[in-house]
């Protein structure tokens, strides 16, 4: 009798290919277990907030202060989603990160704009998406007028792990 033993491993891509320009980040692979997401931002000295599906930290992207969300995903509950929320939120930024991604990932973004006409005033979300061999990037720039009231970078990878564990 042969018996044939399989073990399910999945490669863990690290989250923006490790990029210099996301510190913590780059230290982080999607399908990572809430332990470990939590050494690892323990590691460098970062406090976090935990919930039942995510894990939140104030770091700084660019020089530039943020919230960022560690979302997990799946029965296994594992890293599957990044929510980066801008505090500072200015055109200079918006512009710089368009910049950066579109050198990251070496294509122009796919752009898509959507107004909201609301009584007084009119609401507008400028959504620019990039994708990478491993991930999806969403930039969202929400705008009234021509103040800017949010900045979020969503980062997704392209096959979600915890499907696969």
């Amino acid at each position: 009798m042969v018996l044939f033993v399989t073990t399910s491993s999945v490669a863990q891509e690290q989250v923006l290919s490790g990029d210099q320009q996301f510190p913590l980040l780059r230290e982080l692979r999607w399908g990572m277990t809430r332990a470990e997401v939590v050494a690892a931002c323990a590691a460098r000295s970062v406090s976090v907030s935990e919930d039942d599906s995510s894990i939140t930290l104030d770091a700084a992207l660019f020089g530039a202060p943020t919230k960022t969300t560690m979302r997990l995903k799946g029965t296994t509950k594992r890293l599957g989603q990044v929510d980066i929320r801008f505090i500072d939120r200015s055109q200079a930024l918006a512009d710089t990160l368009t910049r950066r991604l579109t050198r990251f990932t070496g294509d122009s973004p796919m752009k898509v704009e959507k107004e909201k006409s609301v009584l007084l005033f009119t609401l507008r979300m400028e959504i620019s998406v990039w994708e990478t061999k491993t991930e999806k990037l969403t930039l969202v720039v929400g705008k009234k007028g021509r103040s800017i009231f949010e900045i979020k970078l969503l980062v997704l990878p392209l096959r979600t792990h915890t499907e696969k564990q």
